[in-house]
């Protein structure tokens, strides 16, 4: 972690004692130095970032939207810890090539994959993006479902979770691009579906350092 992005998580985990967040199968977050990993989470709220960077005790990239350009302070302190925007009228491309390059570097990416908030029961469409940079920089995928992130600032109650999944590995396979972004896509919306139903590890326990 750059000591910037190790400051801010710490006083973020601060705030997390106080709303009572629990983590959820800590023990299927891959630890190994320099694993090449490509995180996959659900997206209702503008916290889930936060939340995001409290569960993994190492640091991620996160791939998201420039929502905060007009929050200048707050846009400079993301972009500090390492964050990368798409921003308006960017080729989705660019931002994913920049991406690959990353988690070839061995820096986790986080990636919302229905690509924009959705509040709604159950997911939206998957974009197909971080089963992308997986195939491309040879990562493994880790589904993540982020519970009631809307209650982020309301410490009265105490049902807001983020799960973690099992890691799930791309086959080596020759066959068409379009299959394997398909089937993968699927794979990770289903763990995340799962996660959402109560699904988890095995142990969970209060979000800390």
């Amino acid at each position: 972690m750059t000591r910037f992005y190790r400051f801010a998580r710490r006083v973020l985990l601060i705030l997390a004692a106080f709303s009572g967040w629990r983590l959820e199968g800590r023990e299927n977050i891959p630890m190994e130095k320099g694993k090449r990993l490509v995180i996959v989470a659900n997206h209702s709220h503008t916290m889930d970032v936060v939340m995001l960077v409290c569960a993994f005790p190492f640091q991620i990239c996160v791939l998201t939207k420039n929502e905060f350009s007009h929050l200048k302070l707050f846009s400079k302190i993301i972009k500090a810890m390492g964050f990368i925007f798409i921003k308006r009228g960017e080729p989705h491309l660019s931002a994913l090539r920049r991406s690959i390059d990353l988690v070839k570097e061995g820096k986790p990416l986080g990636i919302f994959a229905e690509g924009t908030r959705y509040s709604g029961e159950g997911l939206t469409d998957f974009k197909q993006g971080a089963v992308f940079v997986a195939h491309k920089a040879d990562a493994v995928l880790l589904p993540v479902a982020i519970i009631n992130s809307k209650n982020y600032f309301r410490f009265w109650k105490r049902d807001i979770a983020v799960r973690v999944g099992k890691p799930i590995e791309i086959a080596k396979s020759s066959g068409p691009m379009g299959d394997i972004l398909n089937k993968y896509t699927e794979a990770v919306k289903d763990g995340i579906l799962e996660l959402l139903d109560g699904g988890a590890g095995q142990g969970s326990s209060p979000l800390s350092e």
